[in-house]
């Protein structure tokens, strides 16, 4: 929907239906659009005039200001901006949305004061994109209770150490979204996710732990879970433990293979697994072992994504449990192999999923970059026997990680 600003005066007879809309559509409008835009909208017509002192979505980007952000006049210029907004509205307005892009410099507070200030207005969903230093949140967002959805990423110069409420705070939070956070405990992180009984989605990126050995998450209110860029050392010495009975889609990505732990994974429907780097000093059949583990406990999933990076190596000790090839072979609806390069391995779980999916409705094939012999390859992959007659195979070009969290 396009809606221009440089329409000629709304006046009650002339029927302009834009001017006549009902005060919570045209708020609804105006939460697609960065606040500036919104203040600028208030010359169209009287009736808006004041209207954006009661609009309960904010969003400030320092990009909008200034085709230079990191200058410091237009810092400033920003800050100032913000702050007429904030201080223009009157408290009474609670804030259903409130996104913030912004640098942050060491001792200025200004950031901590707005976040503060959003908080007291009953904020539901916050997004905050800092570049530049945090330490750590303010505590009156951290016990905020109206809270129901936080957005966090830090960038540039270091990560944002978080600490996280286990006993207090966060009671609606039903979707948490971290970049780029270190914390200070993993434990903490357990206690916190454990405690949260509305908490249904959780998305840690680039996050990291001190001392960090074991990841555990448990709960029983998760129902979406993406470990994105994670992962322990680089020996992939960790273990990532995950209990949740209701959860419904999991995401990881990392460079190496943990020590999956899964239990209570009954509601599980989607699954997709991608790791970049398997280290080369792992023994021969290593690889195949990790496969053989995932295809094992994440068998009665009805989407299955897998990388196919830990098939570099010679494969000879699939160790498959009748369990699984059951599922498979009644449940599997969906694969979708990630990087494909056509190596014999490869070609040894095609054969194997196409042999044992009887129900197996889409078999999809994501490239590696420079795969040059894809014919052949093709070729081979479709006279190989398959189980299902109405399986479809999808030769897909090559996708940015992103694109493979999208079911």
């Amino acid at each position: 929907m396009v809606v221009c600003l440089e329409s000629p005066k709304c006046r009650e007879d002339d029927g302009d239906r834009l001017c006549s809309l009902p005060e919570p559509v045209i708020h609804q409008i105006f939460s697609f659009m960065e606040t500036i835009d919104v203040v600028r909208a208030s010359a169209v017509s009287r009736k808006w005039r004041y209207l954006w002192l009661s609009v309960p979505y904010l969003s400030f980007d320092m990009s909008t200001i200034s085709s230079n952000p990191q200058e410091i006049w237009s810092h400033e210029k920003f800050k100032d901006f913000v702050n007429w907004v904030l201080l223009s509205q009157s408290g009474s307005v609670s804030i259903q949305r409130f996104r913030l892009y912004c640098l942050s410099y060491a001792n200025d507070y200004t950031v901590y004061r707005w976040v503060c200030a959003v908080a007291r207005r009953n904020v539901q969903v916050f997004d905050l994109t800092v570049y530049g230093e945090v330490t750590e949140l303010p505590h009156c967002l951290v016990t905020c209770e109206s809270l129901e959805a936080l957005k966090l990423a830090c960038w540039q110069l270091r990560m944002c150490v978080l600490k996280l409420p286990f006993s207090v705070g966060f009671s609606r939070l039903k979707s948490l979204d971290l970049h780029n956070v270190e914390f200070l405990d993993h434990n903490l992180l357990h206690k916190f996710v454990s405690s949260r009984r509305l908490l249904e989605k959780l998305i840690l990126k680039s996050c990291s732990f001190r001392d960090f050995k074991i990841l555990d998450i448990s709960s029983t209110s998760l129902k979406s879970l993406t470990l994105d860029d994670f992962g322990g050392d680089e020996s992939g010495n960790y273990k990532v433990k995950i209990a949740c009975p209701n959860l419904v889609s999991f995401n990881f990505l990392a460079s190496w293979a943990p020590d999956f732990a899964f239990e209570d994974l009954d509601s599980l429907q989607n699954a997709f697994i991608f790791f970049d780097i398997i280290d080369r000093d792992e023994r021969d059949n290593e690889s195949c072992h990790i496969l053989s583990k995932l295809l094992n406990e994440l068998c009665e999933v009805k989407a299955l994504k897998l990388s196919t990076a830990f098939l570099r190596e010679d494969c000879d000790d699939w160790k498959i449990s009748n369990k699984s090839i059951f599922c498979l072979t009644c449940h599997l609806k969906t694969v979708e192999l990630i990087h494909v390069a056509g190596d014999e391995n490869e070609l040894e779980l095609v054969r194997f999923l196409l042999k044992n999916g009887h129900v197996l409705k889409k078999l999809s094939f994501s490239w590696m970059e420079d795969v040059e012999n894809r014919k052949e390859i093709i070729s081979r992959i479709m006279k190989l026997p398959r189980s299902s007659s109405n399986v479809a195979l999808e030769f897909l070009e090559p996708k940015p990680h992103d694109d493979f969290l999208k079911y």
